[in-house]
């Protein structure tokens, strides 16, 4: 049994004797916070700064459309994602390895509310 201190994707991985590996998928695990705030779904983004890859997760409470946009310095929006979730814990992963290097807000719209967070990307 783990019990993760920190938001994330993790997974389970077994090695046999004979030096097989055999590995879960990821599980996308939201540590909701005590006192929650504004951040009642427990956003999460990692790493930051990023270089090719940002990690989203959050925690659905109840099956809902969500609009998340990567947004430059300039107020252009450079990703666009539209998803319609179940409820439980959500995870996916933008490709940042083609955008300028610089600031960003991660914006999302989850339940008639907006979440952003600032977003630093580098090379």
């Amino acid at each position: 049994t783990y019990s993760p201190v920190r938001s994330g994707n993790y997974r389970v991985a077994v090695s046999l004797a004979n030096g097989c590996v055999a590995q879960s998928d990821n599980f996308a695990y939201v540590i909701l916070p005590e006192n929650p705030g504004a951040n009642d779904i427990g956003l999460t983004v990692f790493p930051n700064p990023a270089n090719t890859q940002l990690n989203v997760l959050f925690a659905a409470k109840s099956a809902v459309n969500v609009n998340l946009a990567l947004i430059n310095a300039r107020g252009q929006i450079d990703y666009t994602d539209k998803e319609v979730l179940t409820g439980g814990n959500f995870s996916t992963l933008i490709d940042v390895s083609k955008f300028a290097p610089g600031n960003y807000v991660l914006r999302l719209f989850y339940n008639s509310k907006l979440y952003s967070r600032k977003i630093v990307i580098i090379r």
